[in-house]
């Protein structure tokens, strides 16, 4: 926020102008710059001073959906709040997250004490708690009290480190948000016994997360009547006793370890009781949906750059694969939004762009949108049983990724390959009996960038020259060209395709085309995969795998452009699921839908430029801000260039095709400039 509009709220406060004054300030900002978002902190100073409460909270709960790295924003959404203490809870929220902001916007909420006022909300909390008589309200009251507490581990999902640090999750509940609170059990069988001892953290051992109910020892649950169904239940204490009772008979069986959820098969209308406290989770239906598919599986491989894989390329480094989705639809032309997994894979379970979902800081932490429905949501409304294996570190609970899963299976960096294909082949034969819905996760490639050591087999297949560890940059991201990565790429890549030709030879045997749909898919391509000289967003970082099989349309490659925006749409169209209307998702012209003139890939990074291309049937419009972009996601716009090129890397001077991409580029970044 420049010093003008900073002086023009400290008037307001101060009261030092009248309303005439106010409006003909703030009507000349609006109209220069309608989309400044420093128009909204000022908007909810000048109401918050005119005693107009909701339309404060209104205002701010609209920034908080466009931009929520805005200090000021949550600051005024927290004076709102704080006024009669109805909101407590919300007003300690967003004070918290306005002093974590400041961190990193250190010329934010100048003279602002906002140490004082979260103490101030703290004793109007307590004294409201003390006056309370109404049972029901106290109880309220003590939620939120436990609330605050438990949200300020992870400074409200700003700043989440536990999952990649010794501090114990498993055996303990974890909050997806305030509404949203999951049961941790231990998931690796392996890890059973060790879990007993104290490495209960999510770096050593696998967590499952599920929705639970709690039971006290002796509480009877009845099950729902109808089919079979699957009870999964983490019991407290190790040689806890379930006794199900069925049919007019009593059945005992002893749950032998702690902390772990045990999946029982029980006949519906039975029930259960437990001899020690126990969570128990939904009973899952074992029932199939003739009208939904049999399977739904997502295969994620991390940076699986498309680019080198087109052409007989494919066949030749992934024969596996290529003959799996042969028949099915291969995109040659599909492209990421984002250039790192954060971003892009909120992109693909979201179907926003990175400046519409805004997950894009290294350092600070988001959520997802709570009123955009994500892709396990679709499918688990729908009635699938959805679960996921995830080992990647950007893919956490908290940005949202385990909302609409009944078993959210996690571990940071935990999953090789050949793990993760008998993970998800016992997980399918686990849920054969009812439609499912899995996610998986593959990240051996990443490895390559990381300069982690590479499976045996790789290694074995290189040459010492191609061994060899280039220091590149610290982050994948930035990575320069590499030949020895390179070579250590599609060695590990032919790693993944045999492990993977052993899942798609499983799924043939079991499936046929229209009971399944499978995709594989990638969330960026790699820097060191580029050539000397290369845009930093070309084809080899931004061209990403997009394939499909099971599908109504048929088979073959297509050339059309897609975009991982598209993806949760996709997904959606072809098992039957009416997709919300909104964002940028859209069907491609294969698939019976409106296809897209223009797929996005863009860089958004604090104290990098902003960058971004529109990649077209024919031509590709770079565009490079040089200055940097601040923490909140905001830039100066300054000396903007845009290259429009055809594929070949010829320069297209046409002057009507380069307003039009300078129009779309600048209409996107609208709100993300600093006026």
């Amino acid at each position: 926020m420049n010093d003008q509009k900073k002086e023009l709220i400290r008037k307001i406060e101060e009261g030092a102008l009248s309303e005439q004054e106010i409006q003909r300030e703030t009507s000349a900002l609006e109209e220069r710059h309608p989309n400044d978002m420093d128009l909204i902190p000022l908007r909810m100073a000048h109401r918050l001073c005119q005693g107009r409460i909701q339309e404060t909270i209104s205002l701010g709960r609209l920034g908080v959906s466009i931009n929520p790295y805005i200090p000021e924003i949550h600051y005024y959404l927290a004076k709102a709040y704080s006024r009669d203490m109805k909101d407590g809870y919300l007003a300690f929220k967003h004070f918290e997250i306005a002093l974590f902001l400041k961190q990193f916007q250190t010329e934010a909420l100048e003279g602002k004490d906002l140490a004082k006022e979260i103490a101030s909300v703290v004793k109007g909390m307590e004294r409201r708690g003390r006056a309370i008589e109404d049972e029901g309200q106290r109880e309220k009251w003590l939620f939120e009290m436990k609330l605050m507490q438990e949200c300020l581990l992870n400074r409200f999902g700003y700043f989440e480190k536990r999952f990649r640090s010794a501090e114990p999750l498993v055996g303990k509940y974890y909050r997806l948000n305030e509404w949203d609170a999951r049961y941790v059990g231990i998931y690796d069988e392996n890890s059973i016994m060790r879990g007993m001892g104290n490495a209960h953290n999510l770096v050593e051992m696998k967590g499952e997360f599920v929705k639970v109910t709690e039971v006290r020892e002796g509480e009877r649950t009845e099950l729902p009547k109808g089919a079979d169904c699957l009870v999964p239940i983490a019991a407290e204490q190790e040689f806890t006793n379930h006794r199900f009772f069925v049919d007019g008979e009593e059945i005992d069986v002893c749950q032998r370890y702690k902390g772990s959820f045990q999946y029982f098969r029980v006949p519906g209308g039975a029930s259960i009781m437990s001899s020690g406290k126990c969570y128990y989770g939904d009973a899952i239906p074992l029932k199939m949906d003739p009208k939904k598919k049999k399977l739904v599986l997502n295969i994620f491989v991390d940076g699986l750059a498309w680019a080198f894989l087109k052409g007989g390329c494919f066949e030749e480094r992934m024969p596996n694969t290529s003959r799996f989705f042969s028949k099915g639809l291969i995109f040659d032309r599909s492209y990421a939004n984002g250039e790192w997994t954060y971003p892009s894979i909120a992109t693909f379970v979201s179907g926003l762009h990175t400046t519409e979902h805004m997950l894009f800081h290294s350092d600070i932490d988001g959520s997802l949108p709570q009123d955009q429905t994500l892709l396990a949501e679709y499918f688990k409304q729908a009635g699938y049983y959805t679960s996921a294996l995830q080992y990647n570190w950007r893919i956490l609970p908290s940005y949202g990724h385990a909302r609409g899963y009944d078993s959210f299976i996690y571990k940071n960096d935990g999953f090789a390959v050949e793990s993760v294909v008998n993970e998800a082949i016992g997980q399918i034969e686990a849920m054969k009996e009812t439609n499912q819905f899995l996610w998986i996760s593959i990240g051996e490639l990443h490895d390559v960038a990381d300069m982690e050591e590479l499976p045996r087999a790789s290694q074995a297949r290189l040459g010492l020259k191609e061994l060899c560890m280039d220091i590149l940059d610290s982050t994948s991201v930035k990575q320069g060209s590499s030949f020895a990565k390179r070579s250590q790429y599609f060695s590990v890549l032919r790693h993944i395709d045999l492990f993977l030709g052993g899942l798609f030879d499983y799924l043939e045997k079991n499936y046929a085309d229209e009971e399944m749909l499978v995709s594989l898919f990638s969330d960026h391509g790699q820097g060191y995969l580029l050539p000397e000289g290369a845009e930093f967003l070309g084809q080899e970082r931004s061209n990403i795998a997009f394939l499909f099989r099971g599908i109504k349309e048929g088979a073959g490659r297509v050339s059309e452009i897609a975009s991982n925006v598209d993806y949760t749409a996709i997904l959606c169209h072809e098992a039957g699921i009416a997709h919300q209307a909104g964002g940028d998702a859209r069907l491609p012209k294969c698939m019976g839908g409106p296809g897209r003139k223009w797929a996005v890939t863009e860089s958004l990074h604090p104290g990098d430029p902003y960058r971004c291309v529109l990649h077209g049937d024919q031509e590709e419009a770079y565009f490079c801000n040089p200055s940097p972009v601040q923490d909140d996601g905001r830039f100066v716009l300054k000396s903007p260039s845009l290259k429009v090129t055809d594929y070949d890397g010829n320069v297209i001077e046409d002057s009507e095709l380069r307003q039009e991409c300078m129009d779309r580029i600048l209409s996107r970044i609208a709100h993300l400039l600093l006026y």
